[in-house]
């Protein structure tokens, strides 16, 4: 069994099974992803469709996280969510409907892009 560790989604801090070789928690600024649905300043994490659920639902092994992923769909801060993990680099956890496995593939994939969130924005 891995020991708990304690990392942040959004505005939440959460516990979630720690492994071997991984790094521990840390904090994040999210202010460069704090736009709200209408695109004014404010937080979006309060918009969320997992705002309700709870924490380790969206920290799951990886064979579950496809599954864990489906409590975004429909969500209206999709983007923002997926911008805020993108950029932050986030490793662990669904985030923006994303599995952590998609996340590193992007990253790999496009490693110029300088902000996530102008890009997803621009859509």
């Amino acid at each position: 069994m891995f020991p708990r560790v304690s990392i942040q989604h959004g505005e939440r801090r959460v516990a979630v099974s720690g492994r071997p070789g991984r790094r521990r928690a840390r904090d994040v600024n999210a202010s460069a992803h704090s736009r709200s649905i209408d695109g004014k300043a404010g937080t979006w994490e309060s918009e969320g469709l997992c705002r309700d659920a709870h924490p380790d639902a969206l920290f799951v092994g990886k064979a579950s996280q496809t599954r864990a992923a489906r409590i975004c769909n429909g969500c209206p801060v999709l983007r923002q969510c997926a911008a805020y993990a993108l950029d932050n680099k986030e490793e662990y956890g669904v985030w923006g409907g994303m599995t952590e496995r998609r996340r590193k593939a992007l990253l790999k994939q496009h490693p110029d892009v300088a902000s996530w969130a102008d890009l997803l924005f621009r859509c």
